[in-house]
């Protein structure tokens, strides 16, 4: 016997032997949230725990549904379908039931309830088939037919697609937590992304999980970056040019080195990692020896002239013309802008040395930290004029570097012998006046008697 708001009961009444009445008294049911049988009836769909429980007590005292006990019943704080499969669907009648199974229209979600607050519960499988659907919890193993994306899902059980389309699939799965394994019984290639607090779920069978993860700077640096996988599968992702918002897919157990440098700012090498996807945000210092604010055809063209090529083990940087029209600000400016817009072989040096030491800015100059690096006229030029070819910077040593390699020099020549000119003045005297900085330029030895560059017997270098 059933009647809406109560608890049915169930009895055997023998009128033969007994009295032709019997009186019966029924326990009210204190989880009905909608005291208005009306109202439930006219229910079109199921969007949480209490409806869908209201929902089965009106069924109960429909003849279609009394033959059956409640089909879904309060467990602890589950809404429990026992041991029938359950499908959410969001189209079709409100609530199905064949007398094995229960399909309820749900649209997007089955949310918590104020009543019944905790998840759904079968022992056998839930199938998921809205797009777009979250904000549920389900205690069961789930079927997604089609792997579709997910949001703010507790799943405790296995996710299983049944997909064997002949092309892969991308869905992404949001602030969710799966405690078991997503894959795929059909033949399709399934890639999970992992987003919002998700944790790296579980793959199987032709299923991949990753995070996307995004290079940045908390002020939005436009960033060049050049990426290596140097854990979890050895990758080079190569050289992208001044992006905000350079993305990687990470999977678990992913550490990455990431050189990163933007106009204005120095380099700098870091190493992220997939068990923290906000490592993947960097910070820069300021380039504070570089004038951005300079004319931006001249940094440009200087641009353009300095390239740089792997020779042995060392890295020669090549001047493609005479650059002694140019002031030295001009000139940093120039190498500067380089190395962001078109440094991607210095940046795979600095990932492979796992460093970025090897040449710094200085006031009107360089200072070299590794004799990995020299300069040399570009081989394209093989013949000059009697001003030669100059580089108007000054080029400072450290001492390290001579005990390193005493025999270095930071300028080679060409291969038709033709050497590079660097300002001749000391650090002391590099804020000396525009002007004298002009005569010196013009002033400086021609091709003819400028051929080597030497250091003397305290292995300072000087041109001879």
């Amino acid at each position: 016997m059933a009647r809406y708001g109560f608890t049915s009961q169930t009895g055997t009444h023998l009128p033969a032997s007994a009295s032709t009445t019997v009186t019966v008294t029924l326990a009210a049911d204190a989880f009905i949230t909608q005291a208005t049988k009306a109202t439930v009836a006219a229910y079109e769909f199921l969007p949480n725990m209490d409806t869908l429980y209201d929902y089965a007590a009106y069924y109960e005292t429909l003849e279609i549904g009394i033959p059956y006990a409640r089909i879904i019943t309060k467990a602890g704080t589950n809404a429990s379908a026992g041991s029938y499969p359950v499908t959410l669907n969001d189209t079709g009648d409100v609530f199905i039931f064949d007398g094995s199974s229960l399909s309820i229209w749900t649209g997007d979600r089955l949310s918590p309830g104020t009543t019944i607050t905790g998840p759904l519960f079968s022992s056998s499988p839930v199938t998921i088939l809205p797009s777009n659907f979250g904000n549920t919890s389900i205690t069961a193993n789930v079927i997604q037919p089609i792997p579709l994306d997910l949001s703010s899902m507790v799943i405790t059980g296995n996710l299983t697609y049944e997909d064997s389309a002949p092309y892969a699939y991308t869905v992404t799965i949001t602030d969710s937590t799966i405690t078991g394994t997503i894959s795929n019984a059909g033949t399709a290639e399934v890639k999970v992304i992992k987003a919002g607090t998700s944790p790296f779920f579980t793959a199987g069978a032709r299923v991949s999980v990753v995070a996307i993860a995004t290079l940045r700077t908390s002020n939005n640096l436009a960033l060049s970056t050049y990426v290596t996988r140097v854990a979890g599968g050895a990758t080079d992702f190569g050289w992208v040019v001044q992006n905000t918002a350079r993305t990687l897919e990470v999977r678990a157990g992913d550490t990455f080195a990431v050189y990163a440098v933007a106009y204005g700012y120095q380099r700098t090498l870091y190493y992220p990692t997939a068990s923290n996807l906000d490592s993947f945000t960097t910070s820069l210092i300021p380039e504070t020896n570089v004038d951005t604010t300079l004319n931006t055809t001249n940094r440009n063209y200087i641009a353009t002239q300095i390239t740089t090529a792997l020779v042995g083990q060392e890295l020669a940087v090549s001047v493609g013309a005479d650059l002694r029209a140019y002031s030295p600000a001009d000139v940093l400016n120039g190498l500067h802008y380089y190395t962001v817009v078109y440094g991607e072989l210095p940046a795979q040096v600095s990932i492979i040395a796992g460093s970025t030491a090897g040449f710094t800015i200085i006031t009107g100059g360089i200072l070299i930290t590794s004799p990995v690096f020299y300069a040399k006229v570009n081989d394209l030029i093989t013949t000059t004029t009697d001003v030669g070819v100059l580089i108007p910077l000054y080029f400072q040593v450290a001492a390290s570097v001579y005990v390193a390699s005493p025999s270095y020099t930071p300028v080679k020549k060409n291969s038709s012998g033709i050497i590079l000119q660097t300002a001749p003045w000391t650090q002391q005297t590099a804020v000396i006046s525009e002007t004298d900085k002009t005569s010196i330029r013009n002033g400086l030895a021609t091709e003819s008697n400028v051929n080597v560059v030497k250091t003397n017997t305290n292995l300072i270098p000087g041109l001879f």
